[in-house]
């Protein structure tokens, strides 16, 4: 005869507000690059080196930052 196991309760992680206000901050802090990058631009291109300066400055506090994130908060 096989003994039953009693079934546990399963722990429930809440949900912290860490990663939202992280989002948060990092969209702040991408609309002032954009802003950066838009008023270096004047008439013309945006020279490269502006942006790609800005992007290492932000992988500092974001490693997750990428010219991709810059190139679409740019666009929007």
């Amino acid at each position: 005869m096989v003994a039953k196991r009693k079934a546990r309760k399963q722990k429930v992680v809440k949900k912290t507000n860490k990663n939202d206000l992280k989002k948060e901050f990092m969209a702040q802090c991408m609309k002032h690059t954009a802003m950066k990058i838009v008023e270096a631009r004047g008439a013309g291109r945006t020279p490269h080196g502006v942006a790609k300066k800005l992007l290492l400055e932000g992988q500092v506090c974001f490693p997750e930052m990428n010219m991709n994130v810059i190139n679409y908060t740019v666009k929007s």
